[in-house]
């Protein structure tokens, strides 16, 4: 909770009746910055962040570019997923990827913008 409070997620009220709340409303809070509060910024693998150096195959990695690409995707949607999404129902469907297999994905029954 402290984390929480620290990046501006939570209030707190001191007192017999105090506790914690949130700072703004459900649908204002992103998962993404959740995850940042709490675990830093959303990173699928070590070299998916903008910097280097956290892994000593980076420089003959031929995986890397994609994995940058998908931890961009990831954060584009946990940005636009909001904590009042997590009560909504979800449906798993399916999407083509680049080879026209069928791979699974989520889809709310709230259009994200």
């Amino acid at each position: 909770l402290k984390e929480l409070l620290r990046c501006g997620l939570l209030v707190s009220h001191r007192g017999t009746q105090g506790g914690y709340r949130l700072a703004r409303q459900p649908k204002e809070i992103s998962l993404a910055e959740i995850i940042a509060a709490l675990e830093g910024p959303v990173a699928w693998t070590e070299c998916s962040t903008e910097g280097s150096g956290a892994c000593e195959l980076e420089t003959c990695c031929a995986i890397k570019q994609n994995q940058q690409l998908i931890n961009q995707a990831l954060k584009a949607v946990l940005d636009r997923l909001m904590l009042s999404d997590l009560i909504q129902p979800i449906q798993l469907t399916s999407i083509q990827n680049s080879t026209g297999i069928s791979v699974p994905a989520v889809q709310l029954t709230r259009r994200i913008q």
